[in-house]
């Protein structure tokens, strides 16, 4: 019998009514070894990548799994699904200044966190 091993995470965060997304796929063999010194996600099972169960991995994959990947969440959610590469991104999309976004996420003492 085959091993069944993880290869991805999807996470979803909820605070103070922000939504925030994310999806992890592990693309290349770059760090398997660092994440098999953790238990994922404590499911016990080994990590394991697109390259390692021998797909092609060059820039040009992950960008069409990105492509594809959002094109579906968008149709299965029937919205638009934005593609952020970061926090600067985000701050941007939501017109806030740069560092701003954690008072938004995180309510620090006075400030009551912000409303967007």
């Amino acid at each position: 019998m085959e091993e069944i091993r993880k290869i991805g995470s999807i996470g979803i965060h909820l605070r103070r009514g922000i939504t925030s997304h994310g999806i992890g796929l592990n693309v290349t063999n770059e760090v398997l070894e660092y994440f098999n010194l953790v238990d994922a996600c404590g499911l016990g099972k080994r990590v394991t990548s697109l390259e390692e169960m021998g797909v092609p991995v060059g820039e040009e994959t992950w960008r069409e799994i990105e492509r594809t990947w959002c094109e579906m969440l968008g149709d299965e959610l029937e919205g638009d699904v934005i593609r952020l590469q970061g926090i600067a991104e985000l701050e941007e999309f939501w017109g806030l200044e740069r560092g701003e976004i954690m008072n938004a996420m995180i309510p620090s003492e006075g400030n009551g966190g912000m409303n967007i």
